[in-house]
């Protein structure tokens, strides 16, 4: 570090062009600045500055010389810098998710997290809805991030999302004129596993409307749903959220379930406060569920192409599809308390 005061001090004087001035700077003496420069310039073998009174002058080696002082000096302080996220909070913080969070929502809150707090370790843990609420229950995690579920204490809210009907794009042609929710009972329905909370919420919809599906089978996987619905003629109830964020979307189509359940992701907290490190990722997993949402709107909401008005008269069946197309923006962010 003696260097290093060497080379501030040297900087102080070339730009405040006296020694006087230099030490005030520096908190330091005038006699001590004239020794530190007066050896700097033995050890270089070069004159660095001409004395004129109480007034300094850079030579051409001084004015050289300082260029290089005040990177090396920039550098240092950056260094610094860098090196003070190694001295921040440092211990294990462990989260549970879902394989559909760990898939799409995951990966860039790592990379940013990891960056803020590098000597945290992080340990993320999948795990099936209804175990993870039970686990953190038992604090075995700081939080977990998943659906929605009824054994949920300490919940926030991340996300909401409508429920649409999905199913593969290339039955549009013969889904059109289909009446949600009364025809549902004319398909063959995908449902989630009887212990999931959107099953449930699922059942109740098509209780409260009458509607039994001509077939149902059960299929724990939503990847392996989506890849069912885009290869048959197999219909499901699925959050919107979950059909834009898949990969195979393209090849899937939907239409918004009048009155439809509401999807919602959330997370939820050991009964222990969390750490600094706790809430930052939380916070991190929330923005990116959030964005992820809004991705997915923006790219559902796309305008169809016009199509002529055989009538100018606003029919109740027109304006009842008027209403149905509003209430496709239903995706709500929630803030984390």
């Amino acid at each position: 570090m003696c260097r290093l005061k060497e080379f501030r001090l040297f900087v102080a004087a070339f730009e405040e062009a006296s020694f006087s001035a230099a030490a005030r700077r520096e908190n330091a003496t005038q006699s001590g600045v004239s020794q530190h420069i007066q050896r700097m310039e033995e050890s270089l073998k070069v004159r660095l500055f001409h004395r004129r009174g109480k007034r300094v002058v850079p030579t051409p080696a001084g004015e050289a010389y300082y260029r290089h002082c005040v990177e090396l000096l920039r550098s240092h302080a950056d260094a610094l810098r860098d090196l003070q996220r190694f001295r921040g909070e440092e211990g294990e913080l462990r989260v549970g998710v879902t394989p559909w969070i760990a898939r799409h929502v995951m990966p860039a809150a790592l990379d940013r997290f990891v960056n803020v707090y590098p000597n945290v370790s992080l340990i993320i843990i999948e795990d099936e809805n209804h175990s993870l609420a039970e686990r953190v229950k038992r604090g075995e995690f700081s939080f977990v991030v998943m659906p929605e579920t009824d054994l949920a204490e300490n919940a926030t809210i991340l996300l909401e999302s409508p429920a649409y009907l999905a199913y593969c794009r290339s039955r549009e042609a013969a889904m059109r004129d289909l009446k949600l929710p009364g025809q549902l009972s004319h398909l063959k329905l995908v449902v989630s596993s009887s212990w999931s909370r959107w099953r449930k919420v699922v059942d109740r919809y098509l209780a409260d409307h009458n509607c039994e599906p001509r077939q149902a089978i059960e299929i724990t996987s939503l990847s392996a749903a989506i890849k069912v619905l885009i290869n048959s003629d197999w219909c499901s109830i699925l959050p919107g959220l979950t059909v834009w964020a898949d990969s195979d979307r393209d090849r899937l189509a939907t239409k918004l379930l009048p009155n439809g359940p509401v999807f919602r992701i959330m997370s939820i907290s050991a009964n222990r406060p969390l750490s600094e490190a706790g809430k930052t990722f939380h916070t991190m997993l929330a923005e990116e569920v959030t964005a992820l949402g809004r991705r997915g709107l923006a790219q559902h909401a796309l305008p169809e192409p016009k199509r002529a008005r055989a009538s100018k008269v606003a029919t109740p069946a027109r304006s009842a599809a008027k209403r149905m197309a509003g209430d496709a923006a239903v995706i709500r962010p929630k803030r984390p308390a």
